[in-house]
């Protein structure tokens, strides 16, 4: 059973199908904590991705400033 339809199942407090809620119990995995080191990999992949698109919108910041004195 899917983790999510298993913590559905035991929210459930209508249900009564016996099989059902101990499968239920049986597969409902422990939440992991995020690692942090995955998610600054994830957050670095996620940079460079969008990097060039950053650096054509600060160019563009850039030439059409309308409140750049000159």
């Amino acid at each position: 059973m899917h983790p999510n339809a298993a913590k559905k199942v035991l929210a459930d407090e209508d249900t009564l199908d016996i099989g059902q809620t101990a499968e239920a119990v049986q597969s409902v995995k422990p939440e992991k904590p995020k690692s942090r080191a995955n998610s600054l990999k994830a957050h670095t992949r996620w940079l460079k991705r969008t990097s060039d698109a950053e650096r054509l919108r600060q160019k563009l910041k850039e030439v059409w400033n309308k409140r750049k004195k000159v």
